[in-house]
This record gives structure tokens, C-alpha cells and sequence, in this order.
């Protein structure tokens, strides 16, 4: 009898197991969660007196994570209005659409994640491409930044769904930055004194240069000593064969301010991004009067910035 009670137990605890193993296990839904990064959209460091638009490219990944969502995901990624600032102003700039760069960047044109098998990574990354406008010749020198926070809207059917368990909202951040190098260019007229019959007057003559530098820029001019390597601003030597005639050149009208190629002889200014137009003043002094012939000289304007 014992015996027969010890049999019942423990078959009734195989019976109490049995049920537990085969109960149904609840089930969970899951939710979806998407990421957006980007890299920095950086322009490097630029030549804005030439005013051409500069074009760059970063990276942006959605990243939806391990997903049991047999479906592709849609979204949709609105940023505010694009202006680097820095210590001399603002850059104008724009997110341009990766498929029709020429395009701004679309709030309404949804990027899309594929589905994927089950436990694999749900995500995609394209191309962002960027502009810098052209046209900015007059921004000052120096580092322009920008840091953005959209606003990304997802779904597994349009970016405007509101499913609560295939769709949300996140942020996506991104920065931008250019370099504005100071920068300047110069160009020069030749200076005529024109034909003569001989030296035993003064005779002047005029010329210039076009001096463009980035805006705020401070610059200095020099003018070299020509051919002869003069030293003396005043002292310089137009030649034609072994003969040759003397001359100087100047900052100003009348034969003031010598201008040569020392600290002590630059012409000094400021770039304002518009191009300056400086004159050259030339004077071939009283002296004796060499064999009729073409005399030359070649001097070579150096701006330093």
C-alpha cells in the first residue's frame, strides 16, 4: 500500500511538469528604433576672391538596428536654415539633394532602408553633398562654423505614418565648416614715358597696379630694384644695349615717396575684397641724353599678406 502512494506522487508530477512544458508562451511585439548620423560636411580651407561655389560630401547612416520588420523603412529629415558664423560674418551654405545635387536638400523626399533578413542590421548610408555659394568674395578671413539638429520622421510606410509600433521620430545632427584663407592678387600696366628728343627736362609718366585682396586682409607692396637690381628706388636703369637711362619710381605725384621693395619703401594697405586700383608714379630725371633708341626695364610688384 506504501508502495502504491509513491507510484501515484510521482506520476502526478509528471503530469504537473508535462503541463508547464507544453503552456504557450506569451508573445511581445517589437518596436523599432532608427538612429541617424552624419559626418561633418567640411569644405576645407577655400579662395572665396575668386567667387566660384565650393562642393563637398559627407555621410548619412539610418541605422534601424537588429529588426524582426520584414518591411522597408521611410524617413524623412527636415533641417533648420544654413549659415556658418565666425568671428568675421557668415557663410551661406545648403544640404543639396543626393540624387539632383543642383537641388536643395528635401524635407519631403524619404531616404530608404530596405528590409533585411531577421537579426541582421537594418540600416542604409548615402551621400550628402553640400554647397558653399559662390558669389562670397567679401567674407573676411577665418573659421565658419555650423552645427544643425533636424528632425527625422520614420515609418515603414510613408514618413508621415503614425504607427505606434513601426514609426517615431528622432534627430539627426550635423556640421559644417570652411576655412577662409587671406588671399590677393595683383596685376600691372606698363608704364609709358613716351617718346622724347632728349633729357635736359624732367619727364614723367604713370602707370598702375590692381591689387585685390580677401576683405579685412592687410597687405604690403614692393617694387623690385629691375634689371639693373637697384637698390635706390630713385636710381633704377631703363637699358638698350650698354647705354641706359635713369629713373625712379613713386608712391606719389611729384616725385615724393619713393617706392621700392624694403620695410622702410612698401606701400601698405587693407583688402576690402574689391579690387584697388594703385597708381605708379615714374620720373626720369634731368641727365645726359643717351644714343636715340627703345630703353627697357622690367620691375616685378610683389604683395605680401
Amino acid at each position: 500500500m506504501s508502495m502504491m502512494r509513491t507510484l501515484r506522487l510521482c506520476l502526478l508530477s509528471l503530469l504537473a511538469f508535462a503541463g508547464m512544458f507544453l503552456a504557450p508562451r506569451p508573445t511581445h511585439a517589437l518596436t523599432l528604433a532608427c538612429n541617424v548620423t552624419v559626418t561633418q560636411e567640411n569644405f576645407g580651407t577655400v579662395d572665396v576672391l575668386p567667387g566660384a561655389a565650393i562642393n563637398t560630401n559627407a555621410s548619412l547612416t539610418v541605422d534601424c538596428g537588429i529588426t524582426a520588420l520584414q518591411a522597408n523603412i521611410y524617413m524623412c529629415i527636415t533641417f533648420p536654415a544654413y549659415s556658418m558664423q565666425g568671428s568675421g560674418g557668415s557663410v551661406a551654405w545648403q544640404l543639396d539633394d543626393p540624387t539632383t545635387p543642383s537641388n536643395v536638400w528635401s524635407s519631403t523626399t524619404p531616404i530608404v532602408v530596405p528590409a533585411v533578413a531577421l537579426s541582421l542590421d537594418q540600416k542604409v548610408t548615402i551621400n550628402l553633398p553640400a554647397t558653399m555659394f559662390g558669389g562670397q568674395s567679401s567674407v573676411p578671413s577665418g573659421t565658419y562654423t555650423q552645427s544643425l539638429t533636424g528632425s527625422a520622421t520614420w515609418s515603414t510606410t510613408s514618413c508621415t505614418s503614425h504607427d505606434i509600433l513601426s514609426s517615431g521620430t528622432t534627430t539627426a545632427n550635423v556640421s559644417a565648416q570652411v576655412i577662409v584663407q587671406k588671399s590677393c592678387n595683383i596685376s600691372a600696366t606698363n608704364l609709358n614715358f613716351g617718346s622724347v628728343g632728349d633729357l635736359t627736362t624732367v619727364h614723367t609718366g604713370q602707370s598702375s597696379l590692381s591689387v585685390q585682396c580677401t576683405k579685412s586682409t592687410g597687405y604690403t607692396i614692393g617694387l623690385n630694384g629691375g634689371n639693373s637690381g637697384a637698390t635706390d628706388p630713385t636710381a633704377r636703369s631703363m637699358t638698350a644695349g650698354s647705354n641706359s637711362i635713369r629713373y625712379g619710381l613713386y608712391q606719389q605725384s611729384g616725385g615724393s615717396t619713393p617706392w621700392g621693395n624694403t620695410s622702410s619703401n612698401w606701400l601698405s594697405g587693407t583688402g576690402t575684397a574689391a579690387t584697388q586700383t594703385i597708381p605708379v608714379y615714374g620720373v626720369v630725371p634731368i641727365q645726359t641724353t643717351p644714343p636715340p633708341n627703345t630703353y627697357q626695364d622690367t620691375i616685378i610688384a610683389t604683395v605680401t599678406y
